[in-house]
């Protein structure tokens, strides 16, 4: 889990701005850790970076980028 959060920090540190490559950076290296180790860590990163996404994008976009997070997110969580 040290691995998980020594990847997704420094990518959550950009969130602002690139909010969707840190999305999407962040869920990949989320959703592998998931699948191997289990555990919240990696949950915790991506609702992290998630929480910009409305912020920064139209309703719909946004609706749409959060639904694709959680249909990668969900499986990878068993």
């Amino acid at each position: 889990m040290v691995l998980v959060a020594a990847l997704a920090m420094p990518a959550a540190a950009f969130r602002r701005r690139w909010p969707l490559a840190v999305l999407a950076s962040v869920l990949t290296v989320g959703a592998i850790a998931t699948f191997v180790r289990g555990g919240p860590v990696p949950l915790v990163a991506v609702a992290f970076v998630a929480y910009v996404i409305p912020h920064r994008f139209p309703r719909r976009q946004a609706l749409r980028v959060l639904a694709a997070a959680l249909l990668v997110m969900v499986p990878a969580g068993g």
